[in-house]
C-alpha cells in the first residue's frame, strides 16, 4: 500500500522530476515501515519499490529492463540503499524495544525497591510504637497494680472496708486498662500480617450493645446513654471483633471528653444501611477527623497521653474487614463516631421472625 501512494504521488509529479528524483522517492516508505514492522517487512517493501520504479519511470517505461546503463547504477545503489537502512532501521527498532522493556524492567526492580523501602520504614515505625507503648502504657498501670496491692498486703490491718474496695477496684481498672493494651497489639500485628479470620453470623444489634456495655468498666458504662431505633434488621457481623471495636471507641471517648458528660451509642436505618454511631464531647485538643483512623495519629501529642494511636485503626480494620465503614465527624465540641453496614433481605427476614416469636 505504501509503495502505490509513492507510485501513485511520483506519477503526478509526472516530468518534472528525473529518474533518480523518483528512485529517491520510493525509498520513502522504506523507513518508516521497517521502524513500525521490522526488517523483513522493509525488504520486501523496498523490492517491491524496486520493482515499482523500474516498471514505471525508468526506459522501458511499463516494462521491467533497463535500457540506460545510468538507471541500471541507479536501481543498484536503490536496492543497496533501501536494504541498508531495512536492516540497520529495523535493528535499531528491535534494539530500542529491547532498551525499552529494559527500562520498564529497571523501573519496577526501583519501584520494588521502594515498596520494600516504605514496608520496612512502616514496620520501623510499628516496632518503635509498640515498644513505646510497653514501655508507657504497660508501666503505668502495672505500677498502680503492684502500689495498690502492696497497700493492700502492708496496711491491710488499718484500711476500711471501703479502702480496700477502693484499691480493688484500681486494680481490677488497671487490669483491664494492661488487656484492652495487649489486645490492642495483637490485634494490630494480627491486620499487619493478614491473618484475621471471621467467624460471622446474624446478630442483634441490642445483643451487640448489651455484650459491650457488660465488659467495660463501671465508670464508663454510667456515662453511656443509648438510642436503639425499633425494627432493625440483623447484621451479619463477628460478634467478638465487633464487642473490640465498640470497647476501643468507648475507650477512646472515655478518654478524650470531659469527666461525666455522657457518652451516646445510637443505632438507626438510613438509605438502606444501618448505622451505628458514638458521641462524645471534646476536651483537650480537637482530632482532625480526616486523619483518626491513621495508626499512631493521636490528636494529643503530650508525653503524658496514654495510647499509641492504634485503637481506631484496628476499629477501622475490623470494621472494613466485615464489610462496613466507619468514619468520624466533628460537630462543634462534640466528635461522632459512625459505622455503616449494608442491610440484607435475611437480616429483615430473620428480624421479622424474631419479632413474631
Amino acid at each position: 500500500m505504501s509503495v502505490a501512494i509513492t507510485t501513485f504521488f511520483v506519477s503526478i509529479l509526472g516530468p518534472t522530476i528525473s529518474t533518480a528524483d523518483a528512485a529517491m522517492i520510493h525509498l520513502l516508505p522504506v523507513l518508516p515501515i521497517a521502524v513500525w514492522f521490522g526488517k523483513w517487512p522493509a525488504i520486501v517493501t523496498s523490492l517491491a519499490a524496486a520493482l515499482s520504479w523500474n516498471f514505471f519511470f525508468s526506459r522501458p517505461i511499463l516494462g521491467l529492463g533497463i535500457d540506460d546503463p545510468r538507471d541500471l547504477i541507479t536501481l543498484v545503489v536503490f536496492v543497496l540503499v533501501a536494504v541498508t537502512v531495512s536492516y540497520w532501521s529495523g535493528k535499531s527498532g528491535r534494539l530500542g524495544t529491547e532498551l525499552t522493556l529494559q527500562a520498564e524492567i529497571a523501573a519496577q526492580r526501583v519501584a520494588d525497591e521502594r515498596e520494600r523501602a516504605r514496608i520496612s520504614a512502616e514496620a520501623g515505625k510499628l516496632q518503635s510504637a509498640l515498644l513505646a507503648s510497653i514501655s508507657h502504657d504497660f508501666r503505668n498501670p502495672l505500677a498502680t497494680i503492684i502500689g495498690a496491692a502492696s497497700t493492700l498486703r502492708e496496711g491491710a490491718s488499718g484500711l476500711t472496708a471501703d479502702g480496700r474496695a477502693a484499691l480493688l477496684a484500681t486494680i481490677e481498672d488497671s487490669g483491664r486498662q494492661l488487656n484492652r493494651f495487649a489486645v490492642n497489639l495483637l490485634d494490630a500485628g494480627r491486620l499487619e500480617a493478614g491473618s484475621l479470620v471471621l467467624n460471622r453470623d446474624w446478630w442483634e444489634v441490642d445483643d451487640l450493645f448489651g455484650a459491650v456495655l457488660d465488659r467495660i468498666d463501671e465508670e464508663t458504662c454510667a456515662r453511656v446513654t443509648l438510642d436503639v431505633a425499633a425494627g432493625l434488621p440483623l447484621l451479619y457481623l463477628d460478634f467478638a471483633l465487633m464487642e473490640r471495636v465498640f470497647a476501643n471507641l468507648l475507650d477512646n471517648a472515655r478518654k478524650y471528653s470531659p469527666p461525666e458528660t455522657p457518652i451516646a451509642i445510637s443505632a438507626h436505618e438510613r438509605d438502606g444501611r444501618v448505622v451505628l454511631e458514638v458521641t462524645n464531647t471534646i476536651s483537650g485538643p480537637a482530632p482532625d477527623p480526616a486523619r483518626l483512623f491513621e495508626r499512631f495519629y493521636r490528636a494529643d501529642d503530650r508525653p503524658d497521653a496514654q495510647g499509641t494511636g492504634l485503637g481506631l485503626s484496628i476499629c477501622k480494620g475490623f470494621v472494613e474487614a466485615q464489610g462496613g465503614t466507619i468514619a468520624a465527624r466533628a460537630d462543634g465540641a462534640a466528635m461522632t463516631i459512625a459505622l455503616t453496614f449494608a442491610i440484607a433481605e435475611a437480616g429483615r427476614r430473620f428480624a421479622a421472625e424474631f419479632a413474631d416469636e
